[in-house]
């Protein structure tokens, strides 16, 4: 029983690092570089690269980080004790867990290197976070950073795929003469800090905006 609990444990943190990966991709990420950061948070090695500054520096990303640190100090720990209990309840168990060790990794191995298996894994967990993003973005398309006065304010915008934003420059969204400044934009792979009137918007942009509160809910309202 300890030994299809160390074998289940062991997966778990596989599916971990390829769904955490992929989350990372959502965000902007490369998946390569999303999947070494993972493996390397996973393990607490501590790598401290140029893409470990991607994922510090992006405020969705560092959430999806805490998430991970916690879940590998969890697991570890079961993991390690499961082990534990294993070699002390069996001494002669080092060699079943070679061999589970060893036929989970060949699996990993090929569902990892079988372009057909992978990309069908990674469509199906893309599908659900990008159903899990547009529900909650759909929720929560706007919310106030400040409130300067009665009529004006600080608000984020996530651009909606349905909206009225998507697919269009600055320039066309008319927001200027909405009396709605764009501030930022967060495009996940990289922010735009006060962006020029040709840049385009797409679904998933968030927007820092300062302007009228009115003309901002009507834009809200229009997604």
């Amino acid at each position: 029983m300890s030994l299809i609990l160390f074998a289940v444990i062991f997966v778990f943190l596989w599916l971990v690092v390829e769904i955490v990966s992929i989350l990372f991709k959502s965000t902007g990420m490369d998946l390569y570089k999303a999947r070494f950061q993972t493996i390397s948070i996973l393990t607490h090695t501590g790598f401290t690269t140029r893409e470990s500054e991607l994922i510090t520096q992006h405020p969705a990303r560092r959430k999806i980080a805490s998430g991970l640190m916690v879940v590998s100090y969890l697991t570890q720990i079961t993991l390690i004790s499961v082990l534990i209990n294993v070699l002390i309840s069996d001494t002669n168990a080092m060699l079943s867990v070679g061999v589970i060790l060893f036929v989970l990794l060949v699996f990993i191995f090929l569902i990892t290197r079988t372009r057909f298996l992978s990309s069908r894994f990674n469509s199906f967990v893309e599908r659900i976070v990008e159903k899990r993003i547009n529900k909650s973005t759909k929720k929560n398309p706007m919310s106030q950073v400040m409130k300067i006065s009665p009529e004006f304010g600080i608000y984020e915008i996530v651009v909606g795929e349905d909206g009225g934003l998507a697919g269009k420059t600055l320039m066309e969204s008319h927001l200027k003469e909405a009396y709605v400044q764009v501030l930022k934009v967060d495009k996940g792979s990289e922010t735009i800090n006060f962006p020029h009137s040709s840049l385009m918007l797409r679904v998933g942009d968030k927007l820092v905006v300062y302007g009228k509160i009115k003309s901002i809910k009507d834009i809200i309202v229009n997604q």
